[in-house]
């Protein structure tokens, strides 16, 4: 179903072969319980909602950006101030 089961894992080892992230998944898993750490692993039904939730949540805000003008009197639409700029710069 796309591989969202294993999305951490990707994201931590991204050049690891896909047929290697169910046994990282085990590691990632361990690793979280040893620190006491939440270890998110929605079903597939669950991912995907999550995943169009978040996509749709993008969108609308991108919708919504309004035409800045900068100390410099440049104008720009607010990207940078928006969860889409720190999704496309892996941030938050």
């Amino acid at each position: 179903f796309g591989g969202l089961q294993h999305q951490v894992e990707h994201h931590l080892w991204p050049r690891l072969p896909r047929h290697s992230l169910r046994e990282a998944q085990k590691l990632t898993m361990q690793i979280c319980a040893d620190h006491g750490l939440h270890y998110h692993i929605p079903g597939v039904v669950r991912a995907n909602n999550e995943l169009l939730s978040g996509l749709k949540k993008a969108a609308l805000e991108a919708r919504e950006l309004k035409l800045t003008t900068d100390n410099e009197g440049q104008s720009y639409y607010a990207l940078m101030d928006s969860q889409l700029w720190d999704g496309l710069n892996a941030r938050g």
